[in-house]
């Protein structure tokens, strides 16, 4: 380089891409028999049948790797030629360890989902990196999955998400595993193991419905705004249970009769409606849709259309109770369920 010119980050780590396609192995007899016995744990279906049963699948998984203490671990720095760097794990790697670094986990993660005919992405950036995964209707899910461990699944992809509204702020690349495996990207043969590696390993697949845990989160509402506590939540991905129409009346703060609906859809998506009455008529407020993820007894509504948030609802026998919007949001509502013709 002339006159000391500095080497950009992409220049750096212009064969990541291809290291990182390489690392997925989503051919590994381990990993195969992995990703049979996780959706084995949800509905059974097929993840790439649809919206729901590759939700149901991510959820499995997850919980998976949090019943059996799969961690991460903090990266242990190594240097050569004055250049630092760090290994990286095959995902059967993760699981012989129990841990793996962020790159590590996001290896683990796309090599799963693409075993089940999920398509898979890889990014990078300066210091970090995660998986995002492609739903059948083409909506993308990414995971913070260094949170393994010490959050939920909601917290993974409400974190992935934020990062991946930040993408375009930073250096970056997005790879596509399958795009770069289908230009002649391979992976090395993987010594052969025990067909019954996993249980050698100890591993155990608990039931989605059964298993519970305990998790953390907050509630704000206009009794009590400093409310926090500890929930015992079931995982279950079904949304088969809640799919109708769900409503909300109230008055405003200026004496306005108001109407908030949220139609859940069989297809994993809603449709959430403001109303307000002005002169004896309903008069639409503002109207947004989005991806329905549910994660035990909260149901998580991520808006696609952007300047709209993440809406986290806790669900009971005939209602849903919205008790977060936004981060100086206050107000705490109960929409009472109406099944839809």
């Amino acid at each position: 380089r002339e006159n000391g010119e500095s080497i950009t980050w992409h220049e750096q780590n212009e064969y990541l891409p291809f290291v990182m396609a390489a690392f997925c192995t989503s051919d590994d007899p381990v990993i195969q028999q992995l990703a049979g016995r996780v959706s084995g744990m949800g509905n059974g279906l097929a993840a790439s049948l649809n919206d729901e049963a590759a939700i149901a699948f991510l959820q499995s998984l997850w919980l998976f790797m949090e019943h059996n203490r799969i961690v991460y671990q903090t990266p242990p720095t190594m240097q050569m030629n004055n250049t630092f760097g760090q290994n990286i794990k095959y995902a059967r790697d993760v699981l012989r360890n129990r841990a793996g670094t962020c790159i590590d986990l996001a290896v683990f993660w796309a090599s799963a989902a693409k075993a089940v005919g999920l398509e898979a992405h890889v990014v990078l950036i300066p210091g970090h990196a995660y998986p995002v995964i492609k739903l059948p209707s083409g909506q993308m899910v990414p995971i913070e999955a260094t949170l393994i461990g010490r959050g939920t699944i909601r917290d993974a992809v409400e974190t992935g998400m934020k990062n991946l509204a930040e993408l375009n702020a930073k250096p970056n690349f997005e790879v596509s595993v399958s795009e770069y495996q289908n230009a002649g990207i391979r992976c090395l043969e993987l010594p052969a193991v025990s067909d019954n590696w996993l249980e050698e390993q100890k591993y155990e697949f608990p039931d989605m419905v059964q298993e519970t845990r305990r998790v953390t989160y907050e509630e704000t509402s206009t009794v009590d705004q400093s409310a926090a506590g500890q929930n015992e939540l079931t995982t279950v991905g079904n949304i088969a249970p809640i799919i109708g129409q769900w409503q909300q009346y109230y008055n405003t703060a200026e004496g306005e009769e108001a109407c908030v609906t949220i139609r859940i859809e069989a297809g994993g998506t809603y449709v959430w409606g403001s109303f307000k009455k002005r002169a004896g008529t309903w008069v639409e407020d503002f109207r947004d849709k989005g991806r329905v993820m549910r994660d035990g007894n909260f149901l998580i509504l991520n808006a696609e259309k952007e300047g709209f948030f993440t809406r986290e609802l806790e669900l009971s026998a005939d209602s849903m109770k919205w008790y977060r919007t936004n981060e100086n949001a206050t107000r705490e509502l109960t929409y009472h369920f109406q099944r839809s013709e």
